[in-house]
């Protein structure tokens, strides 16, 4: 198959996950800060059945700060303002993206209700950041799609040189033959034989640089990468793999990396045996991993086979990104 319609297959493939990624998370935003909101007039009611402002002023500037709202107005039965919060004034980005409508202003509201009687409502307008987490996923997605674009594109660099050796080669058994029948065509068959080695220089070199650049994309990214071969271990380790996790390449010896924990090992061998036999490819799946030094962090993990040039799966590519600090604040929060 023509690897111009692979690696195009491929991104229609990416820029639908993405958008499917992205339709699936609004909504489960837009579900989940309406069950946020809910909560909080569970909370608040007994504040507002006692009129105790104080209390209610310090637990909605909190809320307000935490969950993003731009205002939350706490209004009785009579629909007189109880209490007002709002969080504090949003960055220059946050503002630009508002502006731009990026980060829309979303209205939410619910009833406040005590011993099961509706004593007013509270309303917010909530402005959800996820066009963040979603920049994050695109710029991973185009890193995805760069290094697999540099791929294809070492293949057929490789392709091309191998043909020319191959055609070399014939050139230079022909030329072998007609110097045993004419001495006087030794100056051409030594020119042609110049050129052949210059051609094969230049594309050798040409070869070479594309596999620095690729390798210099792996290196750039702040997600810790890794490929195995077929057998699981590792053949290549970023920069960010041995600052995020301690090891080298050197120290490892071609052994696995021994950083999954006893109780990730079943569900880990199940998506490798997956990735492995039928290909599937998995991203953002939540896991942990030992650091060199013991810690145990979280993990956002993804991962996809590739094959070599004849199609034969050759091996994974495996990228892990450190969102500890992130499940740490979101404990926080909660």
């Amino acid at each position: 198959m023509d690897t111009r319609k692979i690696r195009i297959a491929i991104t229609v493939f990416i820029c639908l996950l993405f958008i499917s990624f992205v339709a699936i998370s609004e909504l489960h935003s837009r579900r989940l800060a309406q069950v946020k909101i809910e909560e909080h007039a569970v909370i608040i009611a007994d504040d507002l059945w006692n009129f105790h402002y104080q209390g209610a002023a310090e637990y909605l500037k909190l809320v307000a700060n935490a969950q993003n709202y731009k205002t939350l107005v706490v209004k009785d039965h009579r629909g007189e303002i109880f209490q007002k919060a709002g969080a504090d004034d949003p960055g220059a980005l946050d503002r630009a993206f508002i502006r731009v409508g990026l980060i829309p202003e979303v209205p939410l509201n619910a009833v406040v209700a005590f011993e099961g009687n509706p004593i007013g409502h509270i309303e917010a307008v909530w402005l959800p950041r996820t066009v963040y987490r979603y920049a994050y996923l695109f710029f991973a997605l185009v890193l995805i799609l760069t290094v697999i674009q540099l791929y294809f594109r070492i293949v057929r660099h490789k392709e091309i040189l191998e043909d020319t050796v191959r055609k070399r080669t014939v050139e230079l058994a022909r030329s072998n033959a007609s110097l045993q029948v004419e001495v006087q065509k030794k100056k051409k068959t030594e020119e042609t034989l110049r050129k052949s080695e210059e051609n094969f220089k230049k594309l050798y070199e040409e070869s070479r640089q594309a596999e620095e650049v690729y390798l210099s994309l792996l290196n750039s990214s702040a997600d810790a990468i890794v490929t195995y071969n077929m057998a699981g271990h590792p053949k290549y380790l970023s920069e960010s793999f041995t600052r995020i996790f301690g090891w080298t390449l050197a120290e490892l010896k071609g052994d696995v990396i021994p950083f999954v924990p006893e109780a990730e090992k079943p569900r880990t061998m199940e998506i490798i045996t997956d990735l492995i036999e039928n290909g599937t490819s998995y991203q953002g799946f939540q896991t942990k991993r030992y650091t060199k030094t013991g810690q145990l962090l979280d993990i956002s993990l993804s991962a996809s086979r590739y094959n070599d040039h004849r199609g034969n799966p050759t091996g994974m590519l495996v990228m892990l990104r450190d969102i500890s600090e992130q499940k740490r604040l979101e404990g926080q929060l909660q």
